[in-house]
């Protein structure tokens, strides 16, 4: 597990710019209530700070991806999180981060699923500190 840690530890950087960079460049469309056009604004504009909470919680309570998925799923659905986030989180579980996972997990010849769960909650931590941090100072 410590050897795991250390290999996670080589990608926070890249973990963390992967984050910011979803938070920054994900804009929502909404109807703006007066002139009934379609409009972007930023993410943390729109999405509560209680709902990036409980997706960190809920990825730290489960062993399971698809529950995590399903769980971002379910919340896209209920628009708790708006469609246009949740898809590039997805996206990111099953680019760049199955990516590294894939890396970690043959250089330790660990099971990706163990490798790809870790390095998934460190990506929702720091995806949550930055939402925060543009949230409040924006």
């Amino acid at each position: 597990m410590i050897e795991l840690k250390n290999e996670i530890e080589k990608i926070l950087d890249n973990l963390i710019e992967n984050a910011k960079k979803v938070i920054d460049n994900t804009k929502i469309e909404i109807r703006d209530k007066k002139t009934k056009k379609v409009i972007k604004i930023d993410l943390w504009k729109k999405l509560e700070e209680n709902q990036m909470r409980n997706l960190l919680e809920i990825a730290k309570s489960v062993n399971s991806i698809k529950a995590i998925e399903l769980f971002i799923e379910y919340q896209m659905g209920r628009k708790k999180i708006p469609k246009e986030f949740g898809d590039n989180i997805l996206k990111k579980f099953n680019d760049d981060l199955h990516k590294f996972a894939e890396k970690i997990s043959e250089k330790l010849s660990i099971n990706i699923k163990k490798v790809k769960i870790e390095i998934i909650r460190q990506y929702l931590g720091y995806l949550n500190r930055y939402f925060v941090y543009r949230a409040k100072t924006s």
